[in-house]
């Protein structure tokens, strides 16, 4: 680093030892979530519940002990209990065994006999585990060893807790949660205390495993940390705990093989408080009893410890049971002593697991009903509970421990050489931090130390490089010998010492001198002569050009547009949003495209001088992005309304006024009332051609109608068409997927996407990545109906799309959709279930062995019908109107609901033909349509022409074609909004001035 005054004095470039020392001070310690809360708030009503808790646990005993005769009966009488039972790791394990192998022929004392032995060696590995010398262990049951662990979080203020512990359930029928043996838990007085405990740091000298015994749910969860780096990835395994599996106590097994000689260190949070991997779940919450590292090879914990049975077998073996009786009399006996000894406080970590696991399995009474003794305790502690609010959590770095960091030799990591002590830079000042924490707070005052004039100097450097569009030293982010060296050193120096002394480092003091000097209100155009001695301005003689911020950009569309929302919005937005772009939500990996091309910063790293780039996706952008011209019709309309009431000349003015701040010169006030005349003019000319040439397509289109009644009265011996022959619905669309996925009325031609295949006159999807899509819509689609004939492979998938109308981006949709809410079941599918409502039709059975017919009418007024074979299919509804897919903005799916490709969404069968109408169809419609003996193809009914008549046919859909194109393009073109265009042309234009976007 060097001094910005002339250089008169140097600084090396900042060492390698200066890197570590001040990387010491700024990544040495643990990155995680602060709760930022006031203490009180965190522990709002904590005295009453820890009060109340002995209340209820006394009241919950004493309701228990008077259940304990009707506890014998039932464990003796109900085999469903014993049903519940897992196999092997259940509270009635013993029994179901017994029942099964007596009930097998085997004698009940050889079947006791095989228990006793198997528990007996059960509960040696156990003892053997305890007396184990692992490498490294910690019993968080224990105080000495809970010490050595770092806790942040309200949740784990209490610290270790004794054996028969319980939590509430914080609502429903049930009270209680569990009962838990000693060990660290977060949520024992309520799971929104949140909490992050973390063991000290340890170094791997070899191929080492870790396994944790924990508990958890709503995605609490578990992980190793290497140098104190938490990721998640393949070798940064991460262990959610959710669900009853998540629930039980288990061990987390963690391989750290590949960490061999490096420092590590174990972690367990609730979901809200994991560093970068936080979850939105405001009840969550974990427990831990063990923590054992070992090397690979040697013996492992016992993986399945069943401690619960402890107390069972203890008193069965003293009166040897000789009877299934004897054995449910020890079970109760054991219960019922576990029950008492909770009651005096004396409870063991295996009662405590007995009496959780008779409470999981309904064996206990659980209900607030079957409490009566602690209904109303219960009821209290659960008012206090519900009103503990939910933390407020910000990234911030917990003050844990710290450690220095090496010097690697020559920067090769694998080379580490002697530690380097934190401290500030050596220039400055080389005294080492005398401290165990990161040295932060030093740190930040040795930055703004009187002898230490850079930080100082920096920031006012920024402030004139965004005022000015140069800092006075070109290269904001290097004082040092490879930046740029100050244009006007003594300037440099008066705003540092002014910015300290004078302005109290207050950044709006010294923007409001610097706008307030004679420099700031210099004119934009140089001298010749300053222009020969200074032609890059660095010297200041006249005010730099230069171009607007992105964000700034964006804000002045939306300010001149008057579509700028002022108002802080609730929560980050998109950039299609009339918010200013501060609000706008940055991820690094999905950036704004519209900022992006005007050079925005990616936040990879910080950029105190932006780039200026001048390439053509810029002025693409200003004049065709969907932002820029949704804010040039806002503008226009805006523009056009008050036309009503000023001259067009007015217009003009105002319309500089507001995005110049300056009057129009008499040569621009001439030039845009040519511009607003030329287009008046040229959107008639436009007007009078596309009527000219929908008369012409209306002319051919009659012909080919007259055309096609000759075929029909010819193919159907003079019978007249009727709304009976399905041949005469006329769709606006019809697929038959005879050879490809052409549209054979219309222009809506489908593509194969992904697998999709034309096979036998279908299009066949495999449920995997095949769909079809169609060109974009050619006009506005509301009322409709979708009718296809299909054959499916599958009759328990789900979600699959058949036939479906979507917005090019999938956000609004219509479709018939099969199995999405109820297996085989037929569904209209929609945008978040919108429109959609089950129509209580009958279960699919045959789809599977022949095709089916099915359509949905959607009338103007929100009623939707479904048909299954030209029968109503259930019910129909009414739900809100349907929407307007709008032409060149929608499309048709086949074989997928919508949006892209994704599980859920593909349908696995095949589509044999498909319609699409503009109309709803009636009942009488749809039953003529599934008549197949009267359907008659397209192609069938064309094939009756004579040759010259099929020659004309083919003339005329040529010209058709030819003309729709050309009307498509030049409506696409032609004023929508009438007048509006004539003024969201102007608006464009002014966007497009490079005035705009430059400040000069």
């Amino acid at each position: 680093v060097s001094c910005a005054r002339c250089h008169n004095h140097k600084f090396d470039p900042i060492s390698q030892k200066d890197y570590y020392a001040l990387f010491g001070v700024l990544g040495s310690t643990r990155p995680g979530r602060k709760a930022i809360d006031l203490p009180e708030k965190q522990n709002l009503h904590r005295a009453e519940l820890i009060a109340l808790k002995p209340q209820i646990l006394a009241a919950i005993a004493e309701d228990w002990l008077r259940f304990m005769s009707e506890f014998r009966q039932r464990l003796a009488a109900e085999s469903d209990l014993v049903e519940k039972a897992e196999s092997k790791e259940a509270l009635l394990h013993p029994l179901r065994v017994i029942d099964q192998e007596v009930a097998d022929g085997k004698a009940f004392s050889e079947t006791w006999l095989d228990l006793t032995q198997t528990w007996k060696a059960d509960r040696r590995q156990w003892r053997e585990h305890l007396a184990r010398d692992y490498p490294i262990r910690w019993r968080l049951d224990r105080e000495e060893d809970y010490a050595q662990w770092f806790a942040e979080g309200a949740g784990l203020a209490t610290g270790v807790s004794r054996a028969g512990d319980f939590s509430v359930a914080p609502e429903g029928d049930a009270a209680l949660s569990g009962i838990y043996p000693g060990g660290v838990f977060t949520h024992l007085h309520s799971a929104k205390h949140g909490g992050r405990f973390t063991s000290p740091d340890f170094r791997l000298d070899g191929d080492y495993e870790a396994w944790m015994r924990v508990c958890g749910d709503n995605r609490s969860m578990s992980r190793y940390v290497v140098h104190n780096y938490p990721r998640s990835g393949t070798v940064y395994p991460v262990r959610e705990l959710r669900g009853d599996k998540g629930a039980k106590w288990h061990w987390e097994r963690y391989s750290l093989d590949y960490w061999n000689g490096e420092d590590v260190h174990l972690e367990i949070t609730t979901a809200g408080d994991a560093p970068l991997l936080v979850k939105n779940e405001p009840r969550s919450w974990f427990g831990i009893r063990e923590v054992v590292v070992f090397k690979q090879g040697s013996l492992a914990p016992p993986q399945n410890p069943r401690n619960y049975l402890n107390p069972v077998f203890q008193i069965a073996e003293e009166s040897a049971p000789a009877n299934r009786k004897q054995v449910v009399n020890a079970y109760a006996a054991a219960v019922e002593k576990a029950v008492n000894d909770w009651k005096d406080g004396s409870l063991s970590d295996d009662q405590a697991e007995l009496l959780d696991r008779s409470l999981r399995l309904g064996l206990l009474p659980n209900s607030l009903a079957q409490l009566p003794s602690a209904k109303p305790l219960l009821e209290n502690y659960r008012r206090l509970e519900n009103a503990v609010p939910v933390p407020t959590r910000i990234p911030t770095v917990a003050e844990w421990t710290a450690q220095d960091q090496r010097l690697f030799d020559r920067g090769n990591h694998k080379k580490p050489l002697e530690k380097v002590p934190r401290r500030f830079l050596e220039a400055i000042d080389d005294t080492p931090y005398q401290t165990k924490h990161s040295g932060r707070l030093r740190l930040a005052e040795d930055l703004l130390r009187a002898d230490n004039p850079l930080p100082r100097r920096v920031i006012v450097n920024r402030i004139w490089h965004h005022l000015f569009g140069k800092g006075l030293v070109r290269t904001p982010d290097n004082f040092g010998r490879l930046g740029a060296r100050p244009t006007h050193p003594q300037l440099l120096d008066h705003l540092a010492a002014r910015f300290a002394e004078r302005d109290q480092w207050s950044i709006k003091r010294m923007i409001r001198y610097l706008v307030s000097t004679r420099t700031w209100q210099l004119a934009g155009e140089a001298s010749t002569a300053a222009r020969l001695r200074d032609p890059a301005n660095d010297l200041l003689s006249c005010a730099n050009i230069r171009r607007l911020e992105a964000e700034s950009i964006r804000d002045s569309l939306l300010q001149v547009s008057g579509m700028l929302d002022l108002l802080p919005p609730a929560k980050p937005i998109a950039g299609n949003q009339p918010h200013r772009s501060v609000y706008m939500i940055v991820i690094r990996n999905r950036m704004d495209p519209f900022l992006g091309l005007f050079d925005a910063p990616v936040p990879f790293s910080a950029q105190g001088r932006r780039n200026t780039t001048t390439v053509p996706g810029q002025s693409l952008a200003m004049m065709n992005s969907d932002f820029v011209v949704n804010a040039a019709q806002q503008w226009g309309r805006g523009l056009r309304l008050q036309s009503e009431q000023f001259s067009v000349q007015e217009l003009i003015d105002s319309a500089w006024q507001r995005a110049f701040a300056r009057m129009p010169s008499p040569q621009e006030r001439r030039q845009t009332a040519d511009f607003i005349a030329r287009q008046r003019d040229a959107y008639k000319k436009l007007a009078a051609t596309i009527s000219k040439q929908k008369q012409s397509l209306e002319i051919l289109q009659s012909k080919q109608s007259r055309l096609r009644q000759t075929a029909q009265k010819r193919l159907l011996g003079g019978e007249a068409a009727s709304e009976n022959n399905p041949a005469f619905l006329k769709p606006i669309s019809q697929w038959l997927f005879d050879e490809d996925g052409r549209d054979n009325v219309g222009s809506l031609h489908a593509s194969l996407e992904g697998n999709a295949q034309i096979e036998n006159g279908a299009l066949v999807l495999d449920g995997r990545a095949a769909f079809a899509r169609s060109v974009p819509l050619t006009a506005d689609l509301s009322t409709k109906t979708l009718e296809v004939w299909l054959q499916l492979d599958d009759l328990e998938q789900r979600g699959g799309g058949v036939l479906s109308v979507q917005t090019q981006n999938g956000a609004v949709f219509d479709a018939i959709v099969f199995g999405e809410r109820q297996p085989r079941r037929w569904i209209l599918g929609s945008d978040g279930f919108a429109r959609s409502q089950d129509f209580g039709g009958p279960r699919e059975n045959q789809a599977i062995e022949k095709a089916i017919h099915l359509a949905i009418a959607y009338a103007a007024d929100g009623t939707i019908t479904g048909y299954r074979n030209g029968e109503p299919y259930g019910k129909p509804y009414r739900a809100s109107k349907p929407p307007t897919f709008r032409a060149q903005q929608s499309e048709v799916l086949f074989g997928l609901r919508h949006g892209q490709p994704a599980a859920g969404r593909l349908l696995k069968g095949k589509i044999l033909e498909a319609r699409l109408y503009d109309r709803a169809l009636t009942a009488k419609e749809i039953a003529a349509a599934n008549r197949n003996t009267r359907f008659v193809s397209e192609r069938d009914l064309f094939s009756v022409l004579s040759e010259a008549e099929q020659n004309h046919r083919r003339q005329w859909s040529r010209e058709i074609a030819t003309l729709q194109k050309n009307l498509s393009q030049m409506e696409s073109s032609a004023p929508k909004q009438g007048e509006d265009e004539v003024w969201t042309d102007l608006a464009l234009a002014i966007f497009n001035m490079k005035e705009f976007i430059y400040v000069r």
